[in-house]
């Protein structure tokens, strides 16, 4: 439990930093993992207000992303076969700056979040946190006026980081759909 109050203590100091913490998009990720299992994440997204290398020919962005999925497993016979898990993750962008038949800006991203499961088991794979630290990476395409729509693929690799025993790791192929305002 030490590990999880270091971690949300460090979540909302860093929360203090943001000037203006308004909803921004909303995406919804589905897709497949390792182990016969699916996820379809429903997620909220809070841009920065920084831009690095803002005069390059392809510039960084940031978000913070928050998201509750339900995760399913077909394997084994105990244990559940349905698990909830809420998300936080702060996103680094790259961002083209050319724009491809007027409306196309293509975006690299990447993240390491942390993952909260409502159980520690789902079919006969039993974890040893309730905590599992995300990383992702994935890209896609933003299309449409100011690029109001995403469209994307994303890896995800989730685990413990070795903090305890058993450590199984799981990994998901996601497409993202988002929306923003």
């Amino acid at each position: 439990m030490k590990i999880l109050r270091i971690i949300l203590w460090s979540i909302c100091l860093s929360l203090i930093y943001q000037p203006v913490f308004a909803l921004d998009g909303i995406s919804i990720n589905t897709g497949f993992g390792s182990d016969d299992t699916t996820m379809t994440r429903v997620g909220l997204e809070f841009k920065w207000d920084k831009k690095w290398f803002a005069e390059s020919s392809w510039y960084l962005t940031g978000q913070w992303e928050g998201g509750f999925a339900l995760w399913k497993g077909s394997r084994g016979t105990s244990g559940n076969d349905l698990i909830a898990k809420f998300d936080i993750t702060p996103v680094l962008r790259l961002n083209s700056r050319t724009l491809y038949f007027g409306v196309i800006q293509p975006y690299l991203e990447g993240g390491v979040g942390a993952n909260l499961l409502m159980d520690r088991q789902i079919g006969d794979i039993k974890m040893a946190e309730p905590l599992l630290f995300g990383s992702q990476a994935g890209g896609g395409l933003g299309f449409g006026p100011n690029r109001l729509f995403e469209l994307g693929y994303r890896f995800e690799h989730l685990s413990n980081a070795g903090i305890n025993s058993p450590n199984p790791s799981f990994n998901f192929h996601l497409v993202s759909v988002a929306c923003h305002f």
